[in-house]
């Protein structure tokens, strides 16, 4: 909001607690604030704030002619843009010119213009609070640029488009096309004094960059720009045998990685030819293809002085045929799936009823057929090369060796065949593959064409959590017999008990650790028990974790299931004791009823940040806390009522049960203060390492948060506490102390 014109503001409607506002204004930026509480429901602050004054001081000067001599005279328009929005004032007939000190302290620009020659110029300053600023400003001087422009071998070009920028203020940009009538130069007159950058290109793509400085005082500057080197290149495309062309075939440039153009080969007069003009310098490649035959030819060079002629021809490959027979386990395999791959060429066929394939039109090259039974399964790879055009090429592929398994999946007592299950086979490697199937009732299995070699059988009982897992090698061209024993299943009781093993609530944690890892949450009841009906054999971790007085108490066992039993556990927290005590209020008669008691433990495996409670005294003054860990522990007890406080350290509880009775315990009324230091408030002359001392009218559990400052630094001091907790004593450190 804003003040009033007496400077007066006020806020309705504000709720109850701390309060602040702050307050600022255009021609005093600096932030001013106070801070207040309304205490009750239609309470009034007052809050007298003192604007800081930051003002500059008055900020003049002097505007020359680019001379930087003679005075510019009247009309020119001088704007300072900072804190304040533009501010602008005109010089008189001496060129000077002056703002009202109305500017507060900060960063301004400060620009200087002339409606009558164009002259400009800006800078940066900073006014300082209370301080006058002269500063004078010379008008920038104009010139020519005169721009030429050659190629890549250093000859004149006669058209292209030219950009000039100004790469200082005011950054002006200037533009122009260079044609004939230029006679290889365009000029840029009234550029500015200062550095400025061209940019050329011209209508075949290429491309130039320059830079220069137009000098104080001086009328012209050249600045030539050379453009890219460029070439062409040409050629034909050939059949494989070196000598037939290939007319109205597609032909590709790259350029530097780069796609730049594409060219169909002459279908009459110089049958089969190419030519790309204006090639940009460096490595070029071509990709030929015909589209009556599929064949592709590639061919490389490198572009590397201006109007390069580089002749590559393009020799297409040969195609041929590829076939062969398809095995498994030395036996044709019908109707597999064969790919054939050449180069970038890939063609994918499926074998006949016999096993043999057939792919015309191959590029000649290495030829890598892979065949497989779908999806890479049972894959297998055969390679060799083939040269020429209309060659054969015979390629057998024999598939990954496979074989058959059969088996029983049993319950976990090894003889009892166990209820349908769902069961996976895995065999690695190139080739391998999953394949699943579902048991009978009698638990028996069978899996064929499963790839030869090591892998893993797994089992799991449908509708159930039963289940096994075991290796397997499967044999070549030969049956595998496998049986497949469960893990089994079994329950598990217990009980959680307290640490003085009575019966508790809390939560339990189960984890098992055996072949088939698992983790179950679980609630135990007010007597303590808790169950699992159905869980898998082998090695568990219960973790019980209760909260039995405001602390959380843990504790851990571990057992084994066998298959068809219940185990039977009992967990048990952690030993814990009991604080008590009775609190009186500050005229040591009165019980502090409703006094908040805080115990606090510090860091353990458990409680890695600490432990830490809050209860009430009773109406009596009492309190007791129940179910604390053993460790030492510290109490503080404030009471809301009366703002009485106590701190209570150095207690422990190092037994299961132990009761610590910390008796009659009076608050403490008076506020903390600093009775003395040494040297007095006020002291000069002090020596840079003399020790400060303070001494405190009660004890301090230590000397953190005590803090000495140089302004808004901390300084750093070495610090200690006497014995009786009272006396800090300070000691800097050099150079600062």
């Amino acid at each position: 909001m804003q003040t009033d014109t007496s400077g007066s503001f006020q806020f309705r409607q504000v709720n109850v607690g701390k309060v602040g506002v702050t307050a600022s204004q255009s021609f005093y930026p600096t932030q001013v604030g106070a801070q207040g509480t309304l205490a009750k429901n239609g309470a009034t602050i007052n809050f007298p704030l003192q604007l800081v004054n930051s003002t500059s001081g008055v900020l003049s000067g002097t505007i020359f002619l680019p001379d930087g001599v003679t005075p510019a005279g009247a009309g020119v328009q001088v704007i300072a843009n900072g804190p304040l929005p533009n501010v602008t004032v005109g010089t008189d007939a001496n060129g000077n010119y002056k703002f009202a000190k109305i500017f507060p302290e900060g960063k301004y620009t400060l620009t200087a213009s002339d409606p009558v020659s164009g002259g400009v110029n800006q800078m940066k300053i900073y006014l300082r609070a209370g301080q006058d600023m002269t500063q004078n400003l010379r008008l920038l001087g104009t010139g020519t640029v005169n721009v030429t422009v050659v190629d890549g071998a250093g000859a004149p070009v006669s058209t292209a488009f030219v950009t000039l920028t100004e790469t200082a203020f005011p950054n002006a940009s200037f533009g122009g096309s260079l044609d004939a009538s230029n006679q290889g130069v365009l000029p840029f007159p009234n550029v500015f004094e200062g550095s400025f950058s061209v940019q050329v290109q011209d209508q075949f793509g290429r491309g130039g960059r320059a830079s220069g400085t137009l000098p104080q005082g001086t009328v012209s500057v050249n600045a030539q720009v050379q453009l890219t080197t460029t070439g062409t290149v040409q050629g034909h495309l050939y059949m494989p045998d070196a000598a037939t062309p290939i007319p109205n075939a597609s032909v590709q440039l790259t350029a530097n990685g780069v796609g730049i153009g594409q060219f169909t080969s002459l279908g009459s007069g110089d049958v089969g030819s190419y030519s790309f003009q204006y090639v940009p310098a460096g490595p070029v490649e071509l990709k030929a293809q015909d589209p009556l035959t599929g064949r592709t030819g590639i061919a490389a060079g490198t572009i590397t002085t201006q109007g390069q002629v580089l002749t590559l021809d393009v020799k297409a490959q040969g195609l041929d045929m590829i076939q062969g027979l398809v095995t498994s386990n030395g036996a044709p395999e019908p109707a597999a799936v064969v790919t054939i791959v050449s180069g970038n060429f890939q063609a994918t066929t499926n074998a006949d009823a016999s096993g043999k394939y057939l792919i015309n039109g191959v590029p000649e090259g290495v030829i890598v057929a892979t065949a497989s039974l779908g999806d890479g399964f049972l894959s297998g790879t055969a390679s060799a090369p083939v040269n020429g055009d209309g060659n054969t090429l015979t390629l057998d592929v024999a598939l990954r060796s496979s074989g058959t398994v059969t088996g029983q999946v049993l319950q976990a007592d090894g003889v009892t065949p166990a209820s349908p299950s769902a069961v996976t086979i895995n065999v690695g490697g190139v080739g391998g593959g999953t394949e699943s199937t579902t048991s009978d009732a009698q638990g028996k299995f069978s899996f064929q064409n499963v790839p030869a070699g090591s892998g893993t059988i797994s089992a799991r009982v449908l509708g159930g959590i039963d289940e096994a897992s075991a290796p397997i090698n499967v044999a070549a061209g030969a049956p595998t017999t496998v049986q497949v024993k469960l893990n089994g299943i079994g329950a598990i009781s217990g009980v959680a008990r307290d640490s003085n093993g009575n019966p508790t609530a809390g939560s339990i944690a189960l984890s098992g650790t055996g072949n088939f890892p698992y983790y179950l949450l679980l609630t135990a009841a007010a007597d303590g028990t808790f169950s699992v009906p159905q869980v898998l054999a082998g090695p568990f971790t219960a973790k019980l974790s209760a909260n039995l007085g405001g602390f959380t108490l843990y504790g851990t066992t571990t057992g084994s299931v066998v298959p068809n039993q219940t185990a039977n556990v009992t967990v048990q927290v952690q030993p814990s004791g009991t604080i008590t005590g009775l609190v009186l209020r500050p005229d040591g008669q009165t019980p502090a009823v409703g006094a908040n008691v805080t115990i606090s433990l510090p860091p353990a495996p458990q409680l890695p940040l600490g432990g830490r409670i809050t209860l009430q005294a009773q109406n009596d003054g009492t309190f007791t806390a129940t179910g604390v860990p053993l460790d030492v522990f510290s109490v503080q007890i404030n009471d809301p009522s009366t703002n009485g406080i106590v701190a209570i350290e150095g207690q422990s509880l190092t037994a299961n049960g132990q009761i610590v009775n910390l008796g009659t315990i009076t608050l403490d009324g008076n506020a903390l203060s600093l009775v003395a230091s040494n040297p007095a408030d006020g002291t000069t002359g002090v020596a840079v390492n003399q020790a400060l001392t303070l001494t405190f009218s009660e004890a301090l559990a230590s000397t953190g948060g005590i803090s000495v400052m140089n302004g808004t630094s901390i300084v750093t001091m070495n610090s200690s506490l006497s014995s009786d907790g009272k006396t800090v004593t300070l000691q800097g450190q050099m150079p600062d102390g």
